[in-house]
């Protein structure tokens, strides 16, 4: 990645923000599983990181690790820059997240500025998925 000028490549960086996504749709895997000499996949660090993070919030808690494992399997990552949307209010909630890194905003139209931030670790849509609501807020990085 090139930093702007005059901007150091490691704030740049803190600049991206990364989603892993699951959904009901199936989509494309925007990264390649590896397998094994047996034709196995194995888990990338990002789908390792997934279902550390996953194992550790409420809503997953009691999972088996297997099982977080090959959710995380067949998750889609996303990075996304500052400012940009994850998801617009009244959209449908055909996905959820989990936070790999940096920073979200929850914003609100009913409000000013923003209502919440979300940060590594935390869901985001997780009960529209379920409950087959549309989105109440809008997330950006």
């Amino acid at each position: 990645m090139r930093a702007p000028s005059g901007q150091s490549r490691a704030s740049a960086v803190r600049r991206l923000s990364c989603v892993v996504s699951f959904g009901r749709a199936s989509s494309t895997l925007e990264e390649t599983k590896v397998m094994d000499s047996q034709g196995m996949a194995q888990m990338s660090s990002v789908d390792s990181l997934a279902a550390s993070l996953l194992s550790a919030t409420l809503m997953f808690d009691r999972a088996s690790l297997l099982a977080l494992e090959a959710l995380a399997a067949e998750s889609d990552r996303r990075v996304l820059r500052r400012g940009e949307v994850l998801v617009r209010e009244g959209d449908a909630s055909d996905r959820f997240f989990i936070v790999l890194s940096g920073r979200f905003t929850v914003h609100k139209e009913d409000s000013n500025g923003s209502v919440a931030e979300i940060a590594q670790g935390e869901l985001i849509g997780e009960i529209g998925f379920f409950a087959g609501l549309p989105r109440t807020a809008t997330v950006l990085a």
